[in-house]
């Protein structure tokens, strides 16, 4: 019994749930190829990538938030994930919001929202959830947050919506930033 709880409690402090997602610290972080809502291609491998730094692609430590308009949850969170952005991108921390579309018409609504709410970082949709289900798992389940390193290593996950995003993936974001910088 004590070792099924002690794997219960180190589940929850590597993933932030228990059982959720198929990723842990450590993994290289699934490479992705998405289409940004200005028509720009995002590419994970031109972002954060192990090797040397290419010179038309610098590196830098990625924050990934997967979204979806009908979810609660995520939208509460928009408002801390907007103030994250603000503290962290200063320093060289990208936020990549991952937009899901929902059924019925999920790419008209997910374009109000936007109009709606003038987000100020990169918002990518991954239409058929075939890079989301890399990260979250068959089925998809929100809300869920990475963080990677400039390596392309996830350094931190949080699946669900306990918990603030700084609280949770702060002193991890100070401490790449840092790394990052250092270099």
């Amino acid at each position: 019994m004590k070792v099924i709880f002690a794997a219960f409690v180190a589940s929850m402090v590597l993933t932030g749930a228990p059982g959720k997602g198929p990723l842990k610290p450590g993994d290289a972080a699934p490479a992705f190829r998405l289409r940004a809502i200005d028509g720009a291609m995002v590419r994970l491998d031109e972002l954060a990538y192990t090797g040397k730094e290419k010179s038309y692609a610098k590196k830098k430590p990625i924050f990934l938030d997967f979204f979806r308009t009908d979810c609660q949850p995520c939208l509460k969170a928009m408002p801390e994930l907007i103030g994250l952005h603000k503290k962290y991108s200063p320093g060289g921390l990208e936020v990549i919001l991952i937009a899901l579309l929902e059924e019925g018409d999920g790419r008209a609504k997910l374009e109000k929202f936007i109009a709606d709410n003038k987000l100020p970082f990169r918002i990518v949709v991954d239409d058929n959830e075939h890079f989301s289900k890399k990260y979250l798992g068959d089925p998809v389940t929100l809300p869920a947050t990475f963080l990677i390193d400039e390596n392309g290593t996830l350094k931190k996950a949080k699946y669900g919506a306990s918990g603030a995003y700084d609280d949770y993936f702060g002193p991890e974001i100070t401490g790449i930033i840092a790394k990052w910088k250092g270099k």
